[in-house]
C-alpha cells in the first residue's frame, strides 16, 4: 500500500527543483505525491483527509485544527538566515510546535536553539539540512548545465550580483509598504502585535536596506565603467521591485537586471557572485564559485551575518575592483577553508554525508502509526484521482488565468493604458495584499517541467521513477503523481 506526501510550493525559483527531488525519492519508497501551488495542495489534503503534510515554516497559523488522519512535518525554509538567535526563536515559536510530528531544522545549531527554549521538543527535532543543498553537489550539476550554457552563450563572461534588499526595495506588487506587510505577518503568523522594540527594528531594517540599495547602485556604476567588456547581471530577490533597479541602473550598458530561471542556473555560469547577507553566497561557495561578500555598510545586527562568513569580505569599491580584476583575468585562486567548512556543517546538516533528502525520508519512516496514512482507493477499488480532479471549478481555473495575466503584464498595461486606467483595473484587488507578488513567485508549473527534472534524477539514482509513475493534473499548477498501476 502507498502513503501520500503533500508538497506545497510557494516560490518556484527557490523551491521547485528541491521539492521535485524529494518527490522523486519519495515515489521510490512507495509514496504518492501531490505537489504544486500551495492553496491547491491544501485543498487536496482536505478532500482526502489523510497523509503526511509538509510545511515550509513552523507558524501555527499554517495548520488546520483537525489533525485526524494526518502527520504534520515542517522545515523552516527561512531557517538558515537570521539576524540573531532571538530573531530565529521569535519566528520559529518553539513553545507552540506541539502540532508538529517532526520539526526539521537546517542544522544542529538551529536544533540547539529550539531545545534550549523548549526541552520538551527533544524527541521531535531532527536536523536534516535542506534538499536545495543536495542539488549543489557535483553529481547534480547536469541539472543546470543546459540552462547555464544558454546563459553563457547569451551573456558571455559575467559577474552575478544577487541582492536581498526587500525591506528597502519592497515590490510594488504587494500594494503596501514593507513595514505594513511585516506588521501584518506579526498579527497573522506570529499571532500577536509587534512590540515597540520590534517596530523600531523594522524601521531600522528598512533604513539600512534603502542605504544598501543606493550603495550597490553606486558600486555597479563604478564596476561597469572599470570593466566595460564584462557583463554584470543583477538578480534581485523575488520580493524586490525590479523596476526600481532598472531605473537606478539606466544607461549602464553592461549592467542587466534579470529575474528568470533559478539562482543556481546563473551562479553556475558566473565568474563570481557578489552579495551581502544572501543565501546565494553560501550556494555559490558550495558550488565552488568565487564569492565576494560586499558589505559597504558593515552594519551588524540588521542583516544575516552567516552568508558573509564565506568567500572574500570586501567593504569598499576600490578593494572590490581589485579582486574583480583578479577574477576576470583568471588570476584569482578560489579556496574553501577549514573554518568555512566547520561553519557550514554547524548550520547545514547535509553539507556533506547523506543527502538531506535521505535524512528527511528516513525520518518519515519512523513516524508512529504510519499505517493510518496509507493512500486508499474506495471500496470498488477505483482511483482517488476523480475525487481530486473535480476539486477546482472552471470558474476558479479561469480566474487563476486572468490573475496570472494581470500579474505578468501589469507594467505593460500601465504603459499602454496610463496610470488612471490601470489603477481602475487593479483597484478591486487592493484588499488582497501580495496577490500579484505571489504570482511572481509562482508563475506556473507544467507537467513537462516535472518530467524533465525526473529524467535528470533518474540518471543520478538507480531507481527509474519516470517510467513507473503517472503525472496527472488535478488543479491549476497542481499534480498527483502515483504509480501507473494505481
Amino acid at each position: 500500500m502507498e502513503k501520500i506526501l503533500y508538497l506545497p510550493i510557494e516560490t518556484i525559483a527557490r523551491e521547485l527543483d528541491a521539492r521535485l527531488l524529494l518527490a522523486h525519492q519519495a515515489l521510490s519508497r512507495d509514496y504518492s505525491v501531490i505537489i504544486g501551488e500551495k492553496s491547491n495542495v491544501f485543498k487536496a489534503a482536505k478532500i482526502l483527509k489523510y497523509g503526511i503534510y509538509f510545511y515550509k515554516s513552523h507558524g501555527a497559523s499554517n495548520f488546520p485544527a483537525d489533525k485526524t488522519g494526518f502527520k504534520y512535518i515542517a522545515l523552516d525554509e527561512e531557517g538558515l538566515l537570521f539576524v540573531d538567535d532571538e530573531h530565529y526563536l521569535r519566528n520559529s515559536k518553539p513553545n507552540e510546535l506541539e502540532h508538529l510530528d517532526i520539526v526539521f531544522t537546517w542544522g544542529p545549531y538551529q536544533k540547539d536553539l529550539l531545545l534550549k527554549e523548549n526541552p520538551d521538543l527533544a524527541g521531535k527535532i531532527i536536523p536534516v539540512g535542506n534538499p536545495r543543498f543536495d542539488l549543489l553537489r557535483e553529481e547534480f550539476r547536469s541539472l543546470y548545465s543546459a540552462a547555464s550554457g544558454r546563459i553563457c552563450k547569451r551573456w558571455g563572461k559575467y559577474v552575478l550580483i544577487n541582492t536581498r534588499f526587500v525591506p528597502g526595495n519592497f515590490s510594488r506588487l504587494y500594494g503596501c509598504s514593507y513595514i505594513d506587510a511585516r506588521l501584518h505577518q506579526y498579527a497573522t503568523i506570529i499571532g500577536r502585535e509587534a512590540t515597540n522594540e520590534e517596530k523600531n527594528f523594522l524601521i531600522e531594517e528598512e533604513k539600512h536596506y534603502i542605504d544598501m540599495f543606493k550603495r550597490y547602485a553606486k558600486m555597479l556604476s563604478a564596476v561597469s565603467l572599470k570593466f566595460p567588456d564584462t557583463n554584470f547581471i543583477l538578480r534581485p530577490h523575488p520580493s524586490e521591485d525590479i523596476l526600481n533597479w532598472k531605473e537606478a541602473l539606466i544607461g549602464l550598458q553592461n549592467v542587466h537586471v534579470i529575474f528568470e530561471g533559478t539562482a543556481v542556473d546563473w551562479i553556475t555560469g558566473s565568474l563570481a557572485v557578489i552579495h551581502t547577507g544572501c543565501t546565494t553566497g553560501i550556494e555559490a561557495w558550495a558550488l565552488n564559485v568565487p564569492v565576494i561578500a560586499y558589505n559597504p555598510g558593515n552594519k551588524k545586527g540588521v542583516e544575516p551575518a552567516l552568508p558573509n562568513e564565506f568567500g572574500a569580505k570586501i567593504y569598499n569599491i576600490e578593494d572590490l575592483c581589485s579582486i574583480l580584476d583578479e577574477v576576470i583575468s583568471e588570476r584569482f585562486e578560489n579556496k574553501i577553508s577549514d573554518e568555512e567548512l566547520k561553519t557550514a556543517r554547524m548550520f547545514i546538516e547535509s553539507i556533506d554525508g547523506d543527502y538531506s533528502t535521505t535524512r528527511f525520508l528516513n525520518a518519515l519512516e519512523k513516524l508512529p502509526d504510519n499505517e493510518n496514512l496509507e493512500l486508499r482507493s474506495d471500496k470498488e477499488g477505483k482511483s482517488i484521482y476523480p475525487k481530486l480532479r473535480g476539486m477546482e471549478s472552471v470558474k476558479t481555473s479561469v480566474k487563476f488565468r486572468i490573475l496570472k495575466f494581470l500579474s505578468k503584464y501589469q507594467p505593460a498595461i500601465r504603459k499602454l493604458t496610463g496610470e488612471k486606467t490601470t489603477d481602475l483595473i487593479f483597484r478591486r484587488f487592493k484588499k488582497y495584499p501580495g496577490l500579484f507578488a505571489q504570482f511572481k513567485k509562482f508563475p506556473g508549473l507544467r507537467s513537462k517541467e516535472i518530467k524533465e527534472r525526473f529524467t535528470v534524477y533518474d540518471t543520478i539514482f538507480e531507481n527509474k521513477t519516470s517510467d513507473r509513475y503517472l503525472i496527472r493534473k488535478i488543479a491549476t499548477d497542481t499534480y498527483l503523481i502515483s504509480k501507473k498501476s494505481f
